[in-house]
């Protein structure tokens, strides 16, 4: 079955996506304005004469500047902080090592970058005469240790051509700055509208991760053909949302035209099926509480009653009677006490609602009722009993139409005598409440029993 998402969750996802480009955005014009300069070291052939690689040269340049092999140096030269953030690349077009240099002024950024090429031209230099110094001794030792021989002169001659090469070098480096930084002439881009733009794309993404979470772990039906999906029956009314119907008190007044359709629809339904089925309660089922089923059973009944027509409805919920505390309570005894005294009869137990019609001029209506009385300790074993049994048979005998306000299937096993009885099923099942659990719970005991069903009330449409 295709879950589909409420719209609100999407309104969710839009709303984070704004939230995260308001963010992008706020950040980018909080941030205080930066500088960039940047200045340029060559790196030139080796003062030593050895084989050369540019491309390595390059790399190991810009390996040990990111090393911080002059950070302290530069902190020296700049007063004690570099106050700047630094950055080193290589140009893969030329021998050069870039440093960019990025602070709140131009000025400072401007100081920053000739301060790293400077200090880094200055500590290459320092190793190159290192390494020729190095380099003169151990020659200078060679040539003292030559033993004489017919090759000494051309050995000592070769070895004096070294030193003379060195002596030659003295003063080159094989790096040097490439002109000095330019100071800026604006500050750097922000980059507002990117910043936004991936804002709202973390937004969005969060949203949609959101959503995700939230379908896998919501537990309810959202939609009328979901839950129509998941108890595999065929709808015969729709009932809108209404505010009237979903009062605390059931409406006993009349219902406006628009209210009056879709239970006119139900009537009509119920009416063809008891022409098939003869003498045959209407039992109204759900499978959780807070899903309708006892509204719809008191206006089904009020939308079949007529002046001519007896109409009674029965209140089966006995864990959670809801009629007795809507309607009114009475002191006559309910459908407990029918079922489990011989002696009471059923006329004791009847009470009659007035049902109020739009015209004024139309014959009284009236709903006969009993309630579910006083509470008991296995509500099931009293609805499966043999005189709870006789008792509905001979009521549907007496009137007719019989609707019984049956116990969810949430409150245990009380409604599962009520679908072994033969009677017939309206299942009521309400989008947003209705569970994909309590959904295939129900159906799974419709197959089990298998009562004449009349067919899906969607209530809350």
């Amino acid at each position: 079955m295709r879950r589909r998402v409420p719209a609100r969750r999407w309104a969710l996802v839009l709303v984070l996506a704004l939230a995260g480009a308001a963010v992008g955005l706020g950040l980018s014009l909080a941030r205080d304005k930066r500088y960039s300069a940047t200045s340029a070291i060559v790196v030139e052939s080796p003062a030593t004469g050895a084989p050369r690689s540019p491309q390595r040269d390059v790399a190991t340049a810009v390996g040990l500047l990111r090393q911080g092999v002059v950070d302290r140096r530069v902190a020296s030269a700049l007063g004690g902080s570099i106050g700047a953030d630094v950055r080193f690349d290589a140009d893969d077009d030329s021998d050069l090592v870039v440093v960019r240099a990025t602070a709140g002024t131009g000025a400072r950024a401007t100081r920053v970058a000739d301060a790293y090429a400077d200090a880094y031209v200055a500590y290459r230099r320092r190793a190159v005469l290192a390494q020729r110094s190095t380099r003169t001794t151990a020659i200078r030792q060679a040539l003292a240790a030559v033993p004489d021989g017919p090759d000494a002169d051309s050995v000592r001659g070769a070895l004096r051509a070294q030193l003379g090469q060195l002596a030659a070098q003295a003063g080159t480096a094989d790096v040097r700055r490439a002109g000095v930084a330019r100071p800026p002439r604006s500050a750097d881009s922000r980059h507002v509208v990117r910043n936004a733009l991936l804002g709202a794309l973390a937004g969005l993404l969060a949203g949609l991760a959101l959503v995700a979470l939230r379908q896998r772990l919501d537990p309810r039906l959202r939609h009328a053909d979901d839950v129509q999906a998941a108890l595999g029956l065929a709808v015969v009314a729709r009932i809108r949302k209404s505010r009237l119907l979903a009062r605390e008190q059931l409406a006993t007044g009349a219902l406006p035209e628009a209210e009056t359709e879709s239970l006119h629809a139900l009537r009509a339904e119920v009416e063809r099926f008891a022409a098939a089925h003869p003498d045959v309660p209407i039992v109204v089922a759900a499978a959780g509480r807070g899903e309708g089923a006892t509204t719809v059973a008191w206006q089904l009944a009020c939308a079949a009653s007529a002046p001519e027509r007896r109409v009674l409805l029965i209140e089966a919920d006995m864990r959670r009677p809801t009629l007795s505390d809507r309607l009114g309570g009475a002191e006559a005894p309910g459908l407990a006490e029918l079922a489990e005294a011989d002696d009471v009869p059923a006329a004791d137990a009847i009470r009659q609602v007035a049902v109020a019609t739009v015209d004024e001029e139309a014959a009284p209506r009236v709903v006969d009722l009993i309630l579910a009385g006083d509470p008991v300790a296995r509500p099931a074993d009293v609805l499966a009993s043999d005189r709870a049994r006789e008792l509905l048979d001979d009521l549907a005998r007496s009137y007719d139409l019989v609707v019984i306000d049956a116990p969810p299937l949430s409150a245990g096993a009380d409604l599962l005598p009520l679908l072994a009885s033969g009677s017939g099923v309206v299942v009521v099942g309400r989008p947003g409440t209705t569970t994909r659990r309590g959904g295939a719970e129900l159906r799974e005991a419709l197959g089990r029993f298998g009562p004449p069903v009349v067919g899906l009330v969607v209530n809350g449409a």
